[in-house]
C-alpha cells in the first residue's frame, strides 16, 4: 500500500475510535434518545418537545424511541447496553429509581450505569378524594382513616408506581391503614375515583385538574413549595405538615450511558439548559403539566441516588412485594 494511503487510513480509524466529544464536528448524525415508556404520556410529550430544540440547536436529528415493557425494564437495560458515543442516550424518570427495589434481579444500576447529564423536567402531584369522603385536607383525611381501619382505599395505575408508593409513604408516616387498589393504566385509576369505587388517588395533579375543576373529585393537598395557581386555596403538603410526600414530585431527565466523554455531557448540558430557559419552551412545556427545568449533572446524580434510597426504604418498610 503506499505510504501516504496507509497514513491516511491510519489517521481516520484513530478519528474514529475516539470518543464523540472529542471530534470537533460532534454531533455528525442523528441523535436517539430512549424513552422506556410508551407514547402520549406527560414525560413523553415533554422529552419530545426537548427533542425538537435540541434539533434545531444541534443541526442534527434528535428523536425519542419509546420502548416500553416490564415496568420501563426493558427500555433502560436496552439505553444501559448501547455504546457510549454520544449518540444513544436515554431519558431517567422517576420509576427509573423505583424498579430496582420492587422488581428482583433488575438488570441495570441506576447510578452505575448511566452517565447523568441534566434534569430536564418537574411535574407536581397532588392528593385528590371522591366527593363523598368527607375530608377537606389531609389532616382531616388521616383523622378518618385512623377512625376507621380499612375502610378507604387509594387507587394507582399498578403495583410499584408512584401513586402506589407515594400512599405507602402516607401511610407509613401517619400511621393508617388504607387499601391498595391497583388498575391497569392511569385512566382506569381515575375512572375508578371518579365513579365512587375507590376513594382517593395521589397522581400528577394536571392529569387531576379536569376532574377537580368539574366537582368530581376534591383536591387536598400538593406537592411542591408554592400553591399551584390551577388549585387556588389547595396548600401544599409542606404546609399541611406533610412534607415528606414531596418525594413523590415526578420528573424526568437526560442520561447517556456510562462512560460517555465528559466533552459530550458538557455540550448536550449547556443545550439542555439554555433551552429549559427559553419562554416559548417554557410555556410549551407548561402546556404538558409540567415545568421545565435544568441541572448540572451532579444534582441530577444526587436526585437519582437520593430518590433510589427512599423508595427502598419505602418498598422495605410498607413490605411491599417483589415482582
Amino acid at each position: 500500500m503506499i505510504p501516504v494511503l496507509r497514513a491516511v487510513l491510519m489517521l481516520a480509524a484513530a478519528l474514529a475510535a475516539l470518543p464523540a466529544g472529542a471530534q470537533s464536528d460532534y454531533p455528525s448524525r442523528p441523535i436517539v434518545i430512549v424513552l422506556a415508556i410508551g407514547a402520549g404520556s406527560g414525560t413523553d410529550l415533554g422529552l419530545r418537545l426537548y427533542a425538537a430544540h435540541l434539533t434545531k440547536r444541534l443541526n442534527q436529528s434528535v428523536v425519542v424511541e419509546n420502548r416500553p415493557g416490564a415496568s420501563t425494564i426493558l427500555g433502560t437495560e436496552y439505553a444501559a447496553k448501547q455504546p457510549p458515543d454520544g449518540y444513544h442516550l436515554v431519558s431517567l424518570f422517576t420509576t427509573t429509581t423505583i424498579v430496582p427495589s420492587t422488581h428482583k434481579n433488575v438488570p441495570f444500576d441506576p447510578i452505575r450505569d448511566f452517565a447523568p447529564i441534566s434534569l430536564m423536567a418537574r411535574s407536581e402531584y397532588g392528593l385528590a378524594v371522591h366527593p363523598s369522603v368527607p375530608a377537606k385536607n389531609v389532616q382531616e383525611l388521616v383523622a378518618l382513616a385512623k377512625a376507621n381501619p380499612g375502610k378507604y382505599t387509594h387507587a394507582s395505575p399498578g403495583h410499584g408506581t408512584p401513586h402506589h408508593l407515594g400512599m405507602e409513604l402516607l401511610k407509613l408516616s401517619s400511621g393508617v391503614n388504607m387499601l391498595h387498589v391497583p388498575h391497569k393504566s392511569i385512566s382506569d385509576a381515575l375512572n375508578g375515583v371518579v365513579g365512587g369505587h375507590t376513594h382517593m388517588i395521589l397522581s400528577v395533579a394536571a392529569g387531576l385538574a379536569p376532574h377537580v375543576t368539574t366537582g368530581r373529585m376534591r383536591m387536598l393537598g400538593v406537592t411542591g413549595a408554592q400553591q399551584l395557581a390551577s388549585f387556588p386555596g389547595v396548600a401544599t403538603f409542606r404546609e399541611s405538615g406533610f412534607a415528606f410526600l414531596d418525594a413523590v414530585r415526578g420528573w424526568f431527565g437526560l442520561a447517556a450511558p456510562a462512560k460517555t466523554a465528559p466533552e459530550v455531557i458538557a455540550r448536550l448540558n449547556a443545550e439542555v439548559n439554555a433551552i429549559a430557559k427559553q419562554p416559548d419552551f417554557i410555556a410549551g412545556m407548561a402546556k404538558t403539566g409540567q415545568a421545565a427545568m435544568g441541572s448540572t449533572p451532579e444534582e441530577l446524580t444526587a436526585l437519582l441516588k437520593t430518590e433510589t434510597e427512599t423508595w427502598a426504604k419505602v418498598v422495605r418498610d410498607a413490605k411491599v412485594q417483589l415482582q
